[in-house]
């Protein structure tokens, strides 16, 4: 399942935003949702504003994503510990 990576405008300039994300600030294109303002929350997908967002849902996401990429690392990590253990036999 894919999905979006919220974010807030800072700054349009029709055909595109400037966003801040979680990974820094990105431009993207607005068209979709010509009617985004600076201040406002979004979803990005593929490098485009694909909805406009609440601040609480633009969290509720982001903290999804990182509890997503922290079970990543731990599942990764215990699979290079069982690798280790593999190799030591």
């Amino acid at each position: 399942m894919c999905s979006g990576t919220p974010g807030k405008v800072l700054q349009v300039m029709l055909p595109e935003a400037l966003v801040e994300t979680h990974d820094g600030a990105i431009t993207v294109q607005a068209l979709a949702q010509d009617a985004v303002c600076a201040g406002d929350f979004v979803l990005i997908y593929s490098g485009m504003i694909v909805r406009i967002i609440s601040e609480q849902d633009a969290q509720e996401i982001q903290q999804s994503q990182d509890e997503m990429r922290l079970l990543q690392q731990e599942y990764l990590n215990t699979l290079q510990i069982a690798g280790d253990m593999a190799e030591q036999e």
